[in-house]
């Protein structure tokens, strides 16, 4: 029967690419956008299986597989990070589609969670959907640049951490599709334990649930240090937390509390409890959950209550074989004023509506705007 509906999960996804495709709707376009998002008749044609939905609901991720046919022979692979234009041009391949579409059922799905696509007006040029893959030349989170050779050396695994966890507005959900993984690296994903099994551990949550943190944005934003709050690591029920805090970001006012945060953070790296849908794998530190993203596999990771990373890139034998992810982030409905806004745009989404996460005076969230 699982099976059976994951076949048919497929066919649908087949179904609203076709109908997208023939009117190839502009993503860069705002009434483009809105005419893609109209035509994702994702309640007629569901995409996520109800063991897909249960397990995202528990486990806080999922893996949906949509197979690699569509991905290896579209203009996907010809349109990169570097010959996109600035902005949202560029954004009609079948890849950003397939995004699009897990994206409303997401949405329609957990309509008190989140209700549309988000981007920042600091961060990735505003984009919408972000591609992820190495880059010969890099601005480091610090400013710095850093060059590497791909073809190479071996880049070291990128620890667990919370998605742009310095943001006021920070996404609630977010997608992660596959395009190339030729090495099989893997996504690693950690589920922020309850706080009785940190105490277990001997790690005191309410140290963690204090005001104790300050979750730095990048150096290349310029955020005076006196602008930024103090936050807690851990917030929401004891029974299933919810986790704000990067290794490279969050500083701790107290000796007290950064032990605690180290010590959490090191539970996460060697963590037990792997869900039973997980692929558990044995490592040296412990387990964790591991998702080797390939051509057409779209992980959704609920970014409140997991933390991810990434294995270590391996060299590759030219640069057309580089790891190449795509990303797009959901909004959240955390703020009741916007609560109604939301349910209403999950028809009308707020197409390239910027919104401002960081200080300095700078607006919490920008007003529906289709420019």
């Amino acid at each position: 029967m699982a099976a059976l509906e994951e076949s048919r999960t497929c066919a649908n996804m087949e179904a609203l690419l076709d109908s997208l495709l023939q009117s190839e709707p502009d993503l860069g376009d705002p009434l483009g956008y809105r005419l893609a998002w109209g035509k994702l008749k994702v309640d007629q044609y569901p995409i996520m299986t109800t063991k897909q939905v249960d397990a995202f609901r528990r486990d806080g991720a999922v893996l949906l597989s949509f197979g690699e046919s569509r991905i290896i022979q579209d203009d996907t692979l010809r349109v990169t990070p570097s010959t996109r234009q600035t902005g949202n041009v560029g954004l009609n391949t079948v890849a950003d589609y397939m995004l699009l579409a897990v994206a409303k059922q997401v949405v329609q799905l957990m309509p008190a969670v989140v209700c549309d696509v988000q981007s920042f007006e600091e961060l990735y040029d505003g984009r919408l959907i972000t591609d992820i893959l190495p880059e010969a030349k890099h601005t480091t989170y610090d400013g710095s640049i850093r060059e590497r050779d791909h073809t190479r050396v071996k880049e070291d695994a990128m620890r667990l951490h919370v998605d742009d966890c310095d943001h006021l507005l920070r996404a609630p959900v977010q997608l992660l599709l596959g395009i190339k993984n030729v090495k099989g690296t893997a996504t690693t994903v950690a589920l922020t334990p309850p706080d009785a099994d940190l105490h277990k551990e001997g790690i005191d949550p309410e140290i963690l649930r204090s005001n104790s943190y300050k979750h730095k944005p990048p150096n290349i934003l310029s955020v005076d240090e006196d602008d930024i709050p103090l936050r807690p690591v851990l917030y929401g029920t004891s029974d299933a937390p919810q986790i704000q805090a990067d290794w490279k970001s969050t500083s701790a006012i107290s000796d007290q509390a950064l032990e605690a945060w180290k010590s959490l953070h090191g539970l996460l790296q060697r963590q037990q409890h792997v869900p039973e849908n997980w692929p558990a794998h044995k490592s040296p530190a412990g387990f964790l959950g591991e998702f080797a993203l390939g051509p057409g596999d779209i992980l959704v990771l609920d970014n409140y209550r997991t933390l991810h990373g990434r294995g270590a890139l391996e060299p590759v034998c030219g640069l057309e074989h580089r790891r190449w992810v795509k990303r797009l982030w959901l909004s959240g409905t955390n703020q009741e004023e916007e609560l109604q806004h939301c349910k209403a745009s999950q028809e009308q989404p707020r197409v390239f509506c910027r919104r401002k996460a960081y200080w300095s005076g700078k607006s919490r969230c920008h007003p529906c705007s289709s420019t």
